[in-house]
C-alpha cells in the first residue's frame, strides 16, 4: 500500500511538472525568439493574477529576459521605456522574487547555468559599482544580490563585504556574522567549492579580515582570515593576507 502511495505522488508530481512547463509554453516560446519586451509584459501579467502570482517561472522569465537585454542595453529604447533602465538590476530584482516562490530551490536547480551566468555579472557590476564610487547603486544591487541567493552563505559573504565598504555597516557586519558562521558549521564541501564561490569567498575574507584589522580588532580578524585559510588552504590570496596581518 505505502509503494502505492509513492507512485501516485511521484506520479503526480511528474504531472504537475509538465502542467507548469505547458502553462508557460507562450514564454519559453517569446524568450527563445528573443523576443524579450513580449516575454516581460506576458509574464507580468501571470504575477499579477492571483492564480498564478505565487508560481515561480514568471519571475524566472522576467529574470532571464532583463539578463539579456542587459546584454545589449542599446536595443532597447529606455527612454522611451523607463522600465527597461537598469535591465540588470532588474534581472537580480526578479531573480530575488523568483527565490521568495521557489521554495523548494527546484526551478533555479533546473535554470543552473542562468543563475550561475547572472551571479558571475552582479559580482562584476558590484566590483565595479565600488571602483567607481557608484555607491547606491552597489549598495542596492548588494542587497537584491543577496536575496536572490538566499542560501550560498558565499554569496551573503561577498554582499556583506560591499555594504560595509557602502556605508550599511549595520546589515552588512550582519550577513557577515550570519556567513562565516554558517561557513564554519558546514566546512569546506566534499567536492571542493566551484569557481564564483572560490572568488566571491577569496575577495572577501581578504577584504573582510583588512577591514576588521583597520577598525582595531586584530583578534577578530585573524580568525575571519584563518577561516578562509581552513577553507581555502590553496588561495595564495588569503596566505599573504594572512601573513599581513601577523
Amino acid at each position: 500500500m505505502r509503494k502505492i502511495v509513492l507512485l501516485l505522488v511521484a506520479a503526480l508530481a511528474v504531472s504537475y511538472a509538465h502542467a507548469q512547463k505547458d502553462k508557460y509554453t507562450k514564454l519559453f516560446d517569446a524568450y527563445t525568439m528573443e523576443k524579450y519586451e513580449k516575454c516581460i509584459d506576458a509574464a507580468l501579467g501571470y504575477t499579477e493574477s492571483e492564480k498564478t502570482a505565487k508560481d515561480p517561472e514568471p519571475y524566472l522569465y522576467i529574470s532571464m529576459s532583463y539578463f539579456e537585454m542587459s546584454k545589449d542595453p542599446d536595443r532597447f529604447d529606455a527612454k522611451k521605456k523607463p522600465e527597461y533602465k537598469d535591465p540588470l538590476k532588474k534581472a537580480v530584482n526578479y531573480a530575488s522574487k523568483l527565490a521568495k516562490r521557489d521554495k523548494d530551490g527546484s526551478v533555479r536547480a533546473d535554470n543552473k547555468d542562468f543563475m550561475e551566468e547572472l551571479k558571475e555579472a552582479t559580482m562584476d557590476a558590484i566590483k565595479a559599482g565600488y571602483e567607481n564610487k557608484e555607491t547606491s547603486k552597489y549598495v542596492a544591487l548588494s542587497r537584491d544580490f543577496a536575496k536572490a541567493y538566499d542560501k550560498d552563505y558565499a554569496v551573503m559573504m561577498f554582499t556583506g563585504m560591499y555594504l560595509i565598504y557602502g556605508n550599511a555597516q549595520s546589515d552588512g557586519l550582519k550577513y557577515m556574522d550570519v556567513s562565516t558562521e554558517n561557513l564554519k558549521k558546514n566546512g569546506k564541501p566534499s567536492e571542493g567549492y566551484d569557481r564564483l564561490s572560490k572568488r566571491a569567498l577569496t575577495e572577501s575574507f581578504v577584504k573582510y579580515s583588512q577591514y576588521l584589522n583597520d577598525n582595531k580588532d586584530k583578534k577578530k580578524a585573524m580568525a575571519v582570515i584563518d577561516l578562509g585559510k581552513e577553507l581555502l588552504p590553496e588561495s595564495e590570496e588569503i596566505q599573504k593576507q594572512a601573513e599581513a596581518l601577523k
